[in-house]
This record gives structure tokens, C-alpha cells and sequence, in this order.
């Protein structure tokens, strides 16, 4: 159920772009939204620190960097 609801809230990320006529095959919107809770999904494992995560997201948003997603979620890359 929670996936779904975060699914959710990036559809309505999505249409919020698109009506305002900005893509959405961009880092707005969507993206952000779901590396901010990859950030935070990252804080709670003890893989990024709070004080980055807090800091950023006094803008709104705390997207976990690109770079940075190996290290804070190695199972994604298992070497298959």
C-alpha cells in the first residue's frame, strides 16, 4: 500500500509539471520526489546523514544525489 501511495504522489507530480507546460522527463517533479524519499529511505538505513537530508530539504525537496545511490542502496547492484 505504501508503494502505491507514492506512486501516487509522483503521477500527481507528473500532471502538476505537464499542466504548467514544463516536461516531465526532467529532475523536477517526479524525480525529486522519489529521490527525496530514496534520501530518506537512506538516512534510516544509517547510508546518508540527516544533516544533509534536513539541510536540503528546507528548499522543499532533499533529492538523494545520483552519485550517491550505489553507495546507499548496494543491493541495487548485485552484478548481474
Amino acid at each position: 500500500m505504501f508503494l502505491h501511495y507514492i506512486d501516487a504522489i509522483a503521477w500527481q507530480e507528473d500532471v502538476k509539471y505537464y499542466t504548467l507546460g514544463r516536461g516531465v522527463n526532467t529532475d523536477i517533479g517526479r524525480t525529486n520526489n522519489l529521490l527525496t524519499y530514496a534520501h530518506f529511505c537512506a538516512c534510516l538505513l544509517k547510508r546518508a546523514h540527516w544533516a544533509d537530508m534536513l539541510n536540503r530539504y528546507s528548499m522543499g525537496v532533499s533529492p538523494l544525489p545520483k552519485a550517491n545511490i550505489p553507495e546507499a542502496f548496494p543491493e541495487l547492484n548485485a552484478g548481474y
